[in-house]
């Protein structure tokens, strides 16, 4: 095994007698300033001793023994302040730094690396305030992203916000929509149900009236009818039987003696009565022909009268007959008669105040009409 390489165990020391400064208080301050403007002459030194010491040794063959680095100490600075003799045999006051242990490179030793920076190292200003600046800067854009970032927060809450703001008020216009939808839906519901009740009411009503009417009718279309005349000059009543609201114009004629009454082209139609007089604004004309000649649509317990249509050219010609006057309590006779009681011929009187027999006119007319 080759031998360990010898280490040097030499410290750097100062002189044990203890040599008090003398002077005055202006020398002490001098010798002090000197000390601290060359505390590097004073490690320098120390360290060539140190490095000439070494050097009278023989050197070590490297193939002998293989290369090791050199193990560094922390140099360990004291804070102890000794008086430290200078050249000149004057001590100072001067901060005196252990030589570090192990720091000199032996031949055929790896250089040192990494060794300790002066403690007395200065910083650039202009870097530092660069670099507070960068970092200020650095800072502030922080800052900035970090509010970006809250604004942005903000406005996206606000956002939401609106947006649910909006949609409750859509819901709650749609669901108030949607009510008064329902509401007039139904109430619709209900005013087409009243119209439908009330126009089965109407019909209902109406098919009742109309039946009520229509048995009245019918009970009305069969019954007794007054028909009144003054063809001889005093008013008569003459009663009539109908049937389906129909009475016959023949049997009307015969009834009343109209044709003993007028010559022929006469003609006579129906009234109602009003106050007791004939109302023609309401008259019933004759219907068909012949003997299907009738009076319709009227009502029993009513009283009408007849409205004769006079022919003054036939009654003009009107003749004169001769009467037997026996059968009225007179004496027969062959005389002419110019004017009197045309009953006794077979035509009722016209003038009653001729007629002989005036209410019974139509019989005894009647009743002569074979002795023309």
């Amino acid at each position: 095994m080759p031998p360990k390489p010898a280490t040097n165990t030499n410290k750097p020391t100062a002189s044990s007698t203890a040599v008090k400064p003398t002077g005055s208080t202006a020398q002490k301050t001098a010798v002090t300033t000197q000390a601290v403007q060359k505390p590097s002459q004073t490690v320098t030194s120390t360290a060539n001793k140190a490095v000439s010491s070494v050097s009278n040794k023989p050197a070590i063959n490297q193939a002998s023994k293989p290369s090791q680095q050199a193990v560094q100490k922390p140099t360990v600075a004291s804070n102890t302040t000794k008086p430290v003799v200078s050249n000149s045999g004057v001590k100072t006051n001067s901060t005196l730094a252990k030589a570090p242990l192990n720091t000199v490179t032996k031949p055929g030793l790896a250089n040192n690396k990494g060794a300790p920076q002066s403690q007395n190292q200065k910083v650039d200003p202009a870097a530092a305030k660069k670099k507070e600046e960068e970092e200020k800067k650095l800072q502030e854009e922080k800052l900035k992203e970090q509010q970006k970032a809250e604004e942005e927060a903000k406005i996206k809450k606000e956002e939401e916000e609106r947006k649910q703001k909006e949609e409750e008020e859509k819901r709650i216009e749609e669901e108030k929509k949607k009510k008064e939808e329902e509401e007039k839906k139904k109430k619709e519901e209900e005013e087409r149900a009243a119209l439908e009740l009330a126009e089965k009411q109407y019909k209902e009503a109406k098919l009742a009236e109309e039946k009520r009417i229509k048995e009245e009718q019918e009970k009305l279309k069969n019954g007794k009818i007054n028909v009144k005349t003054n063809t001889g000059g005093l008013t008569s009543t003459v009663p009539f039987t109908i049937k389906d609201g129909c009475v016959s114009y023949d049997l009307v004629d015969d009834e009343l003696a109209l044709s003993f009454a007028y010559e022929k082209g006469y003609q006579f139609f129906l009234t109602v009565e009003k106050d007791g007089k004939p109302d023609e604004s309401v008259s019933f004309f004759s219907q068909g022909s012949g003997k299907n000649k009738t009076f319709n649509n009227l009502q029993a317990g009513t009283t009408y009268w007849c409205v004769v249509l006079k022919n003054d050219a036939a009654e003009s010609k009107r003749k004169a007959y001769k009467v037997d006057e026996s059968s009225f309590g007179g004496s027969k006779s062959n005389e002419k008669r110019g004017e009197g009681c045309s009953c006794l011929y077979g035509n009722p009187c016209v003038d009653q105040y001729v007629c002989l027999d005036w209410n019974n006119r139509f019989t005894i007319a009647k009743q002569n009409l074979g002795k023309k």
